[in-house]
């Protein structure tokens, strides 16, 4: 146990190294947001490190506008990293991402309103020290909509602790709970109203209720909205219009989700099976 905090820990100092050491990001100039143009991705490739493997090789996917994508695959295939691709948190090696008419690979490309376009749940909720309303937002004149959209998302009981919006919330929102923090991601979501929201396995650590609330709020509340929704759980595909099937930093299948889900199903099926104890006779 100690050995793997160890290396998480050295993990984490090479890369504040790598931040430290890269230049400041520079913005271009602003830039129209098209949020009718969806997303396009073209033969992307993508490593971390120079030398080191591709962690994307070749990714080509359009999305449209308004529609809603799940990816699908296992750990290391490239899902988190395409999300990074998405935020041009990395330089790429090769091809291009359009995200709302917007490069994210174009060098002196506008950071701002690329990233403007895009609101992100993590899969780890994150909330800051301070109140709960700064954790939704900026603003001080929308206090109406942040009432309705909690309440729309089940959090009334929030609301009805000392403060209101205006309550104290610890460090890493530590006086929440764990469906609660997601929700309050969600809202921020919500609230910030941006054309594209991003969500990296955000239903992993969460409990079956606010699993369902948070499904609810994508069909219903986001369904005008382009949407992108890293799959821990197959249930949360229920309603995405595509899939795409990671393996290998490549794309192994895209399409809609009545074709490409029941093929990712029954590989996993197919590979679980050797070691399934149904399969396993006396001395064997």
């Amino acid at each position: 146990e100690y050995v793997i905090q160890f290396e998480e820990a050295l993990t984490g100092a090479e890369r504040l190294d790598d931040y430290k050491r890269r230049p400041v990001e520079t913005t271009g100039t602003h830039a129209s947001v098209h949020p009718s143009q969806g997303i396009e991705v073209k033969n992307l490739s993508m490593r971390y490190f120079t030398g080191k493997p591709l962690v994307l090789d070749d990714v080509t996917f359009s999305l449209p506008a308004g529609k809603s994508l799940g990816i699908v695959g296992r750990t290391g295939s490239g899902k988190s990293s395409l999300v990074q691709a998405l935020f041009s948190l990395y330089a790429v090696e090769s091809g291009s991402v359009s995200i709302c008419g917007l490069s994210a690979t174009d060098n002196g490309h506008d950071l701002d309103s690329l990233r403007s376009t895009l609101a992100y749940i993590p899969q780890e909720p994150t909330l800051f020290r301070g109140t709960l309303r700064d954790n939704l937002t900026m603003r001080k004149d929308i206090d109406a909509k942040l009432v309705d959209v909690l309440a729309t998302l089940g959090l009334e009981n929030i609301l009805q602790r000392e403060g209101g919006l205006d309550q104290n919330v610890h460090e890493r929102g530590a006086n929440f709970s764990a469906g609660q923090r997601q929700l309050i991601c969600l809202a921020r979501a919500i609230v910030q109203d941006t054309p594209v929201i991003v969500m990296d396995e955000a239903t992993s650590a969460i409990d079956p209720a606010s699993e369902q609330k948070l499904e609810w709020a994508l069909s219903q509340l986001l369904s005008h909205r382009t949407r992108i929704l890293v799959a821990h759980r197959l249930s949360t595909l229920a309603h995405c219009d595509f899939v795409l099937w990671m393996e290998n930093g490549k794309v192994r299948s895209f399409g809609h989700r009545k074709n490409v889900l029941p093929e990712f199903e029954s590989n996993l099926h197919s590979c679980a099976q050797p070691y399934s104890p149904l399969n396993k006779r006396a001395g064997e």
